[in-house]
């Protein structure tokens, strides 16, 4: 959340159109919404540039142990925001976080109104 990730390395996206809103979940201690950043973009790479890695903050090794040499997908992050205040999921009707990433329901932008 410090900005210096700029792409966000995962094995699939959502079918939406960019710009798309992303909130970010910890499972770390109390299982919390810890930001939010905007999805400007996805490409979809075999294979990671440098520039690439640099921008997704993993090495070649990181990233080829992830891929296992599947196609991956890259988000472009922008408008990286931390939250004040952790949102505990509970509060946004969840009982366990997600294990990827998973499609939400308009009510949850209201969750800038819980922080």
């Amino acid at each position: 959340m410090s900005g210096q990730k700029t792409l966000e390395l995962r094995l699939s996206a959502p079918i939406c159109e960019p710009s798309f809103p992303v909130l970010v979940y910890t499972s770390k201690s109390k299982k919390s919404l810890v930001g939010a950043f905007f999805c400007t973009g996805v490409e979809t790479i075999q294979e990671p540039t440098a520039e690439m890695l640099e921008q997704i903050c993993v090495t070649e090794q990181e990233f080829n142990e992830y891929a296992k040499g599947r196609a991956v997908k890259l988000w472009r992050i922008s408008n990286v925001e931390c939250f004040r205040n952790p949102v505990p999921i509970e509060k946004i009707g969840l009982k366990q976080g997600p294990q990827s990433w998973r499609y939400f329901d308009k009510e949850i932008h209201q969750v800038s109104f819980l922080i």
